[in-house]
């Protein structure tokens, strides 16, 4: 199972936010469970603000165990079947990419995160 969320204007965009506020992508299944991916552009709290965090949310009813990738052009991270996403939950990296690699990285081109 691949997905993908596309974040056109991504510097411009990321200045903007708030940490706690996220874009959700498109929900996608892993098995019976309905799943998304989820980008705080500005932190998922506020020891996370000045960070891009990337996670796998569970928009299902039961927990679920599942071995994820991320990947994007600058960086890739991965957690294993160890990891359970437990329902209106999600589990990732709150402290993915900086600000100041994204600044850099993602200056002329869209934020793309692919999950596997």
């Amino acid at each position: 199972m691949t997905a993908e969320l596309v974040i056109k204007n991504f510097v411009d965009v990321m200045a903007g936010f708030k940490p706690g506020r996220s874009i959700v992508s498109d929900p996608f299944n892993v098995g019976d469970t309905s799943m998304a991916i989820r980008v705080y552009l500005n932190g998922r709290d506020k020891d996370s603000k000045g960070n891009v965090g990337v996670f796998l949310w569970n928009h299902g009813d039961v927990d679920i165990s599942v071995k994820c990738e991320f990947i994007t052009e600058v960086q890739t991270k991965e957690f294993d079947y160890a990891e359970y996403v437990k329902p209106r939950n999600g589990w990732g990296y709150c402290k993915f990419l900086t600000h100041a690699k994204c600044a850099e990285a993602f200056k002329d081109k869209d934020f793309i995160v692919t999950t596997k």
